[in-house]
Protein backbone atom coordinates (compact mmCIF):
# COMPACT_ATOMS: atom_id res chain seq x y z
CA UNK A 1 0.00 0.00 0.00
CA UNK A 2 3.18 2.43 0.58
CA UNK A 3 3.84 2.02 -2.84
CA UNK A 4 0.15 3.04 -4.25
CA UNK A 5 0.56 6.04 -1.78
CA UNK A 6 3.74 6.88 -3.11
CA UNK A 7 2.33 6.82 -6.62
CA UNK A 8 -0.82 8.80 -5.92
CA UNK A 9 1.94 11.25 -3.90
CA UNK A 10 3.44 11.59 -7.48
CA UNK A 11 0.35 11.88 -8.93
CA UNK A 12 -0.24 15.05 -6.89
CA UNK A 13 2.83 16.91 -7.99
CA UNK A 14 1.81 16.30 -11.32
CA UNK A 15 -1.55 17.65 -10.95
CA UNK A 16 -0.25 20.52 -9.56
CA UNK A 17 2.60 21.48 -12.31
CA UNK A 18 -0.58 20.90 -14.49
CA UNK A 19 -2.63 23.79 -12.91
CA UNK A 20 0.48 25.77 -12.97
CA UNK A 21 1.16 25.47 -16.69
CA UNK A 22 -2.65 26.23 -17.38
CA UNK A 23 -3.15 28.85 -15.36
CA UNK A 24 0.18 30.62 -17.20
CA UNK A 25 -1.42 29.67 -20.56
CA UNK A 26 -4.40 31.07 -19.62
CA UNK A 27 -3.06 34.22 -18.20
CA UNK A 28 -1.35 34.32 -21.78
CA UNK A 29 -4.19 33.82 -23.73
CA UNK A 30 -6.34 36.74 -21.81
CA UNK A 31 -3.31 38.91 -22.21
CA UNK A 32 -2.88 38.26 -25.48
CA UNK A 33 -6.92 38.53 -26.47
CA UNK A 34 -7.01 42.12 -24.37
CA UNK A 35 -4.53 43.64 -27.13
CA UNK A 36 -6.17 42.46 -30.07
CA UNK A 37 -9.01 42.90 -31.54
CA UNK A 38 -10.55 39.77 -32.78
CA UNK A 39 -13.09 38.90 -35.25
CA UNK A 40 -15.95 36.14 -34.81
CA UNK A 41 -13.85 33.48 -35.87
CA UNK A 42 -10.86 34.04 -33.36
CA UNK A 43 -13.49 35.10 -30.57
CA UNK A 44 -14.64 31.35 -31.22
CA UNK A 45 -11.01 30.16 -30.83
CA UNK A 46 -10.47 31.86 -28.03
CA UNK A 47 -13.35 30.90 -26.48
CA UNK A 48 -12.52 27.18 -27.19
CA UNK A 49 -9.52 27.50 -25.95
CA UNK A 50 -10.62 29.07 -22.47
CA UNK A 51 -13.24 26.25 -22.35
CA UNK A 52 -10.87 23.34 -23.05
CA UNK A 53 -8.28 24.58 -20.48
CA UNK A 54 -11.24 25.60 -17.61
CA UNK A 55 -12.52 22.03 -18.25
CA UNK A 56 -8.91 20.00 -17.60
CA UNK A 57 -8.50 22.39 -14.63
CA UNK A 58 -11.81 21.17 -13.31
CA UNK A 59 -11.01 17.69 -13.81
CA UNK A 60 -7.47 17.30 -12.60
CA UNK A 61 -8.59 20.20 -9.80
CA UNK A 62 -11.71 16.84 -8.96
CA UNK A 63 -8.86 14.53 -8.93
CA UNK A 64 -6.62 15.88 -6.81
CA UNK A 65 -9.15 16.37 -4.22
CA UNK A 66 -10.21 12.65 -4.56
CA UNK A 67 -6.53 11.59 -3.83
CA UNK A 68 -6.00 13.92 -1.33
CA UNK A 69 -8.92 12.75 0.47
CA UNK A 70 -8.04 9.28 -0.07
CA UNK A 71 -4.70 9.87 1.60
CA UNK A 72 -5.93 11.41 4.37
CA UNK A 73 -8.32 8.91 5.16
CA UNK A 74 -7.27 4.89 4.87
CA UNK A 75 -11.03 3.67 3.94
CA UNK A 76 -10.92 5.86 1.12
CA UNK A 77 -7.78 5.13 0.19
CA UNK A 78 -8.14 0.81 0.30
CA UNK A 79 -11.37 1.56 -1.20
CA UNK A 80 -9.49 3.66 -4.44
CA UNK A 81 -6.98 0.72 -4.62
CA UNK A 82 -9.55 -2.01 -4.65
CA UNK A 83 -11.16 -0.03 -7.71
CA UNK A 84 -7.78 1.01 -9.46
CA UNK A 85 -6.74 -2.78 -9.50
CA UNK A 86 -10.00 -4.36 -10.54
CA UNK A 87 -9.05 -6.89 -12.84
CA UNK A 88 -12.82 -6.75 -14.98
CA UNK A 89 -12.71 -2.83 -14.98
CA UNK A 90 -8.65 -3.45 -16.57
CA UNK A 91 -10.26 -5.61 -19.16
CA UNK A 92 -13.49 -3.46 -19.81
CA UNK A 93 -10.81 -0.52 -19.99
CA UNK A 94 -8.87 -2.30 -22.64
CA UNK A 95 -11.28 -3.78 -24.82
CA UNK A 96 -12.88 0.11 -25.00
CA UNK A 97 -9.38 1.14 -25.55
CA UNK A 98 -9.27 -1.15 -28.62
CA UNK A 99 -12.78 -0.41 -29.91
CA UNK A 100 -12.46 3.46 -29.49
CA UNK A 101 -9.25 3.33 -31.41
CA UNK A 102 -10.60 1.48 -34.15
CA UNK A 103 -13.35 3.65 -34.78
CA UNK A 104 -11.08 6.59 -34.30
CA UNK A 105 -8.38 5.41 -36.93
CA UNK A 106 -11.32 5.05 -39.31
CA UNK A 107 -12.90 7.79 -38.91
CA UNK A 108 -9.76 10.38 -39.35
CA UNK A 109 -8.76 8.45 -42.44
CA UNK A 110 -11.89 9.13 -43.57
CA UNK A 111 -11.87 12.65 -42.75
CA UNK A 112 -8.24 12.67 -44.13
CA UNK A 113 -9.67 11.54 -47.79
CA UNK A 114 -12.57 13.97 -47.36
CA UNK A 115 -10.64 16.92 -46.48
CA UNK A 116 -7.84 15.91 -49.53
CA UNK A 117 -10.76 17.24 -51.59
CA UNK A 118 -11.59 20.63 -50.09
CA UNK A 119 -8.35 22.31 -48.37
CA UNK A 120 -4.63 21.47 -48.40
CA UNK A 121 -3.65 23.13 -45.16
CA UNK A 122 -6.41 20.36 -43.28
CA UNK A 123 -5.42 17.26 -45.23
CA UNK A 124 -1.44 18.22 -44.32
CA UNK A 125 -2.23 18.30 -40.97
CA UNK A 126 -4.65 15.17 -40.77
CA UNK A 127 -2.09 13.30 -42.31
CA UNK A 128 0.59 14.12 -40.09
CA UNK A 129 -2.23 13.31 -36.88
CA UNK A 130 -2.06 10.07 -38.76
CA UNK A 131 0.89 9.54 -39.06
CA UNK A 132 1.61 10.19 -35.62
CA UNK A 133 -0.84 7.90 -34.08
CA UNK A 134 0.43 5.14 -36.46
CA UNK A 135 4.16 6.00 -34.97
CA UNK A 136 2.61 6.08 -31.38
CA UNK A 137 0.87 2.41 -31.64
CA UNK A 138 4.12 1.13 -33.39
CA UNK A 139 6.23 2.28 -30.28
CA UNK A 140 3.68 1.12 -27.88
CA UNK A 141 3.45 -1.81 -29.83
CA UNK A 142 7.49 -2.66 -29.48
CA UNK A 143 7.13 -1.64 -25.78
CA UNK A 144 4.72 -3.75 -24.43
CA UNK A 145 5.73 -7.02 -26.46
CA UNK A 146 9.20 -6.69 -25.14
CA UNK A 147 8.07 -5.91 -21.65
CA UNK A 148 5.16 -8.68 -21.49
Amino acid sequence: MEKYKSGLKRKIWIFLAEMVGILFYLNFVFSKQLNQDAGAVQGFFHGFQVGILIAMMGFILYEFIKILGALRNDDKLQAMYVDETDERKKMIRCKMGQMSTTVNYSVLIVATVVAGFFDEKVFSTLVVVLLFFALTMIVGKIYYNRKY
